[in-house]
């Protein structure tokens, strides 16, 4: 198997585990270093005089570059941040795309659509973590008064016996 058998093999097994073509998540944080490194190649170009100091062509040159890094280096620093905090990219250590992960994967979110799907049976169709299982189970903790006599006489009762 030559090098470009394995290349070709390497790029169809990441075509396979992200098929979004997300960026890895160091990609990710390259793109805001970059954005932030530009961004600091304007400051300096304006505070060091590079405007000021030249004249004819290369000003305009320069005032092209400084407008350019600018909006270069905001345009990746936000597109950066924005994946990174949405946690849009691929991680390809903890993602398990083999077809045994992908196979346990599908199980368990059908368990636990069997579950919900129980549990909101035997309550009523109220869903799991919704306010309206919240309010059954606070109800369902309420105690009548009646019931609370009782109990209490009952616990009387029993601590005269003994």
């Amino acid at each position: 198997m030559g090098l470009f058998d394995k290349n070709k093999e390497r790029d169809e097994d990441l075509k396979r585990r992200n098929p979004n073509n997300l960026p890895t998540k160091f990609q990710v944080i390259i793109r805001m270093v970059v954005g932030v490194y530009l961004c600091y190649l304007v400051f300096k170009l304006v505070k060091d005089g590079a405007l000021v100091n030249t004249e004819g062509v290369e000003k305009i040159i320069m005032i092209a570059a400084v407008i350019l890094f600018a909006v270069a280096g905001v345009f990746f620093f936000i597109r950066g941040f924005k994946a990174f905090r949405a946690r849009e990219y691929f991680d390809p250590n903890t993602d398990d795309f083999s077809e045994e992960g992908q196979a346990a994967a599908e199980a368990e979110k059908e368990e636990k659509a069997a579950e919900e799907r129980a549990y909101a049976e035997a309550n009523g169709g109220v869903k799991p973590g919704t306010m309206a299982s919240f309010a059954r189970l606070t109800e369902a903790s309420r105690v009548s008064d009646e019931e609370q006599e009782e109990a209490y006489e009952m616990a009387k009762e029993a601590n005269e016996e003994e």
